[in-house]
Formats: C-alpha cells, structure tokens, sequence
C-alpha cells in the first residue's frame, strides 16, 4: 500500500511540485514525506516589517532545521556571545527594513535598538555561512528554575520525533517563585498505536 500512497500523493501534489513555507521549519518527518512523494520544498523566513523577505533556501541548498540563509541585500545579527552556537534575539536591518509604525512612535522605539537594528521577536543562530537557525519566540521563552531560558519550540521538536506523537505543544506553568515548569500537551498519532 505505501507505494501506491505515494503514487497518489505524486499525482495530488503535481501541481504544486515546489512550495514555499515561511516561519518555523516543518518537523523533518514531515518534510521527509514530503519530499519522498516527490514535492520540493523551499525555506524561506520573513516578516511584513521588512517588506517581507529575511532568509530564504531553495530545496537543493536548505540546511536542516534551518530557514535558509539571510538575503543579500538585508543585514542580520544574532544578539548573542557566540551567535553560531548561543541563541540570541534576531536583529536585522537594511534599506527593506521598515522605518517604523505609522503613528505609533512608542512601538517603534520598542522594536529598534542598537543604532536602528529592528528585533524580530524571534530568537535564533547563525551559522558562518549566513544560516539562521530559529529557536523560538522571545515571547514564548520559559525562565526554569536555575535562571536557564528554555525554548518551547525545541522540546516540541524533540517531542514530535516520536512517532507516537502527532501534534505537540510546550506551555509555561508558574511555579511559585521557583520560576516556570514546562508542561507539554500531547495529541496521540491513534493510528500508530493501532498498527503496532
């Protein structure tokens, strides 16, 4: 059965034998169906505020987990000490770059900082040869107990590469004063469940 599922899916996804997914890059089981059913995938990160491209990778140069690598024309920097390996906010700027919101000057003064670099809200690396690596949303970072920043995305990752887990999601839980507990909500794949 599983060639003529793929069979079908070729058929399905003919006309759309390329496509385009901004963001967070899919879980690779995902991807690795995908692919094998014979659809490329193309990496690509962005945001409306810079008019809106900041990486992007066609499906032959993509780097896993990665959102492809930053564009020319737009500069890119992780606020971190070690960028490659220590997760920071990911600043960007260049002439695409918003110059702020219309008639709101605080919430401009709030998104720019360091000689005008505009903070995604995204917090990532960057490899040497110019790929960014997200890592989640400064607004989802969970603060442990011992001060340590924990990121919800990549505990979902680790999660979704069960084969048992379909859908995934990592919430913080006040813990007194001891800061946030990670608490994760688990959808079953039922039908892996069933088949073993």
């Amino acid at each position: 059965p599983v060639p003529a599922v793929r069979r079908l899916a070729r058929e399905c996804l003919a006309p759309w034998a390329a496509r385009r997914r901004a963001g967070q890059p899919p879980h690779h089981r995902m991807s690795s169906r995908v692919c094998s059913a014979g659809t490329q995938i193309l990496h690509g990160y962005g945001m409306t505020e810079c008019g809106p491209l900041i990486s992007y990778a066609p499906w032959d140069a993509h780097r896993p987990q990665s959102v492809g690598k930053r564009i020319t024309y737009l500069d890119v920097m992780i606020d971190s000490a070690d960028p490659a390996q220590i997760p920071g906010d990911i600043l960007v700027r260049g002439a695409n770059v918003m110059q702020g919101y219309y008639k709101d000057a605080a919430a401009t003064r709030a998104a720019f900082v360091r000689d005008q670099w505009l903070n995604t809200g995204d917090i990532g690396t960057l490899d040497g040869d110019g790929f960014i690596y997200i890592k989640g949303r400064s607004k989802n970072m969970l603060l442990g107990p011992s001060g340590q920043n924990i990121y919800p995305e990549e505990i979902e990752e680790h999660l979704l590469a069960s084969p048992y887990i379909m859908e995934a999601v990592v919430i913080g839980r006040k813990k007194g004063n001891e800061g946030e507990a990670a608490w994760a909500v688990l959808v079953p794949d039922l039908e892996q469940f069933r088949a073993e």
